[in-house]
């Protein structure tokens, strides 16, 4: 999508970049330039390491590429530096797409981003990211005529949409059809 930030200044969005909680709460959500890289997701974990003062593991569908990524640059700032200390660990569903990083003959290989290797994610849903993409979709058609400004908004809009009328209290599985609740209102 390419949003007019000015009278002669264009900027291509390629959508949004989303940190989500293991509760399937979204809480922290940023436009997209360009397209998804390693620079913008480590600053969106920046901002929410910022906010929430520790992170343990970071579940992402490209675990072993943003890991290494992080970890070649931890000597220059804090936060860089604890992003580092984190696990990285591979969603359940882009787990089959890795090969390099889970075959322990490849220079790739990084076994912590097997999500079966940690026992504290045992029973953690990890289709909560899968689940929101999904549900997002419905929204981008009215985001292309938006400006740029204007579609940040709807972004913390539809955030604050999905935190209270989609993620059920505790959070604990996506409801079946991830249908919005009647009492919603136009």
């Amino acid at each position: 999508i390419v949003k007019k930030l000015a009278t002669t200044y264009y900027r291509r969005q390629g959508g949004v970049v989303t940190a989500m909680l293991a509760c399937g709460r979204v809480v922290n959500i940023r436009p997209l330039f360009g397209k998804e890289g390693c620079r913008q997701v480590t600053c969106l974990l920046g901002e929410v390491y910022a906010h929430r003062g520790s992170i343990r593991y970071i579940i992402y569908d490209n675990a072993c590429k943003l890991g290494r990524f992080i970890r070649k640059r931890a000597a220059r700032t804090g936060t860089m530096q604890q992003l580092a200390q984190c696990r990285f660990v591979l969603d359940r569903w882009h787990r089959s797409n890795h090969t390099a990083c889970l075959t322990p003959e490849h220079r790739l290989y990084m076994p912590e981003v097997d999500i079966d290797s940690h026992p504290p994610l045992a029973h953690l849903n990890s289709s909560w990211n899968e689940s929101w993409n999904a549900w997002l979709d419905r929204f981008v058609p009215p985001a292309r005529s938006m400006s740029a400004a204007m579609l940040e908004v709807y972004a913390l809009l539809l955030v604050d949409l999905w935190n209270t009328h989609v993620v059920p209290q505790g959070g604990t599985a996506p409801p079946s059809g991830l249908a919005l609740r009647p009492r919603l209102k136009r």
